[in-house]
């Protein structure tokens, strides 16, 4: 497991960008670069064998180790390479899937919206159980329905859920 103290000894942190960059060269990391590569969205990064995500590194940096058991770091505005210490939160679980994105097999462009036959439905999940808000005319007001429901429902509910 990675230190605090390794984290300062390999990097920099640039504080506008959320960046790492690697303070000496070694193998195949270039002093002055910034750090790691494109996983899925996220930022990640290989140090002796092992693959480390940017944004528990730079978590890691910041608060001296990293969540507990239980908890997660979550990009408070959805952008997965967006590492800038204000952007990231220790959050459960739950709450994570709570601000989760539009998934990207949703047709309609909001979350928890879908269409058939015409009309558009809202729906939300909530401690597994989903709950039917109803059919809607236009996809914005079935979206509206959700965004109330999620306001009331979910403790960690920020981000837009718009395509």
């Amino acid at each position: 497991m990675i230190s605090r103290e390794d984290v300062i000894e390999k990097f920099e942190y640039d504080k506008n960008t959320g960046n790492l960059i690697w303070k000496n060269s070694w193998r195949r990391a270039v002093k002055g670069e910034i750090a790691g590569y494109n996983a899925r969205g996220y930022r990640a990064t290989k140090i002796d064998g092992k693959i480390y995500w940017i944004h528990r590194l730079v978590w890691l940096l910041h608060n001296g180790s990293l969540p507990s058991c239980g908890f997660v770091i979550d990009h408070i505005n959805g952008k997965k390479s967006d590492n800038r210490i204000e952007n990231l939160t220790a959050v459960t679980v739950k709450q994570n899937i709570e601000n989760s994105g539009v998934s990207k097999n949703n047709k309609v462009g909001y979350k928890g919206v879908h269409v058939r036959n015409g009309k558009y439905f809202a729906q939300i999940k909530h401690n597994y159980k989903v709950y039917r808000l109803g059919a809607f005319d236009s996809a914005t007001e079935a979206f509206a329905a959700y965004e109330e429901a999620a306001s009331q429902m979910f403790t960690h509910y920020k981000r837009i859920g718009v395509a």
